[in-house]
């Protein structure tokens, strides 16, 4: 997908990245890092393709589940979802 992303293919990622984020879902839970991760990348390539509001939804569902699974320990990947926010 970030191949993809890098070319400007963004619905093509946009694509791939949806259907990984169901899959890591299904299989590792919502607030899995490896979903989390996901819906970050998923961030980044709205961000890329010009839509900051599908951005900024998606990367605060990502902060929001590793807040939930952190259970008050630290989350790499809630640090990349703020940072994928901010930019």
């Amino acid at each position: 997908a970030a191949a993809l992303a890098g070319v400007r293919r963004y619905d093509d990622a946009e694509r791939e990245l949806t259907a990984l984020v169901a899959d890591r879902e299904q299989q590792d839970g919502a607030g899995s890092p490896q979903t989390v991760a996901a819906l970050v990348a998923l961030a980044g390539v709205y961000r890329e393709a010009g839509k900051p509001e599908k951005a900024e939804a998606v990367a605060r569902t990502a902060v929001a589940r590793a807040e939930a699974a952190a259970e008050g320990r630290p989350a790499v990947p809630l640090a990349r979802a703020a940072a994928a926010l901010s930019d």
